[in-house]
Parts: structure tokens; sequence; C-alpha cells
């Protein structure tokens, strides 16, 4: 993901992220590699 992809706002999640939250709540896991396509859920908390 570029840096542009991810200039939305805190409250909103860019596609990665919302694919990567339902992973998450599937799997009960998120492997370090898999969060990577997400930085913002990084960086946003």
């Amino acid at each position: 993901m570029t840096a542009e992809a991810h200039s939305h706002e805190a409250d909103e999640l860019c596609e990665a992220g919302l694919r990567l939250c339902a992973q998450a709540l599937r799997e009960r896991r998120v492997s370090v590699r898999e969060a990577g396509g997400a930085p913002c859920l990084i960086d946003f908390g």
C-alpha cells in the first residue's frame, strides 16, 4: 500500500484495514506479515 492509500482519517478504515479486521475477528489473530498491508491500523491503534 502506498502512503496515499492510507491518507484517510483515523475513524475510517481503508479496504485493506477492513479486510484485516474481518480476518482478525474470524481467526482471532493477525500475523505481522499480514498487518504490513494495513499500517494505518497500527498507526491509529
